[in-house]
């Protein structure tokens, strides 16, 4: 198995469609990471609610959101579909139910924290302030 095929079946899918081709189903790095998903304990959120943090690293990020010079919002969305998570932006002229877009130099990921770990690197790369 190459190690490209590999690393897309670790991230979830096939990079440029953001889905599990079934190349990656037949992997065994994509088995072993539902697997390792399926035993991952239940926990309790600030909310109250339970749920499972699939992060590698273990961090469940704040949702931030920011503001630039222009006074163009961004923030963390999710998209149809399950595990998929894109920054998105609002111009201030827009309504805020349903102008947001998704960002497109960042790429869609399948959890929260990886797309607000991206968001945050492009904020402080810019200079943009939390709201």
């Amino acid at each position: 198995m190459s190690d490209v095929l590999t690393e897309m079946c670790v991230l979830g899918g096939c990079a440029t469609h953001r889905t599990v081709t079934d190349d990656c189903k037949r992997c065994g790095n994509y088995r072993a990471e539902i697997e390792r998903r399926r035993t991952l304990p239940l926990t309790d959120g600030a909310d109250g609610l339970k749920r499972k943090n699939v992060s590698s690293d273990g961090r469940t990020l704040p949702a931030n959101e920011y503001i630039d010079k222009r006074g163009w919002r961004y923030k963390v969305q999710s998209g149809i579909g399950q595990n998929t998570y894109k920054a998105k932006f609002l111009r201030p002229d827009r309504n805020s139910t349903s102008g947001w877009h998704g960002y497109s130099h960042l790429p869609w990921r399948n959890t929260f924290d990886e797309a607000q770990a991206d968001l945050d690197d492009l904020a402080a790369a810019k200079g943009w302030a939390i709201i």
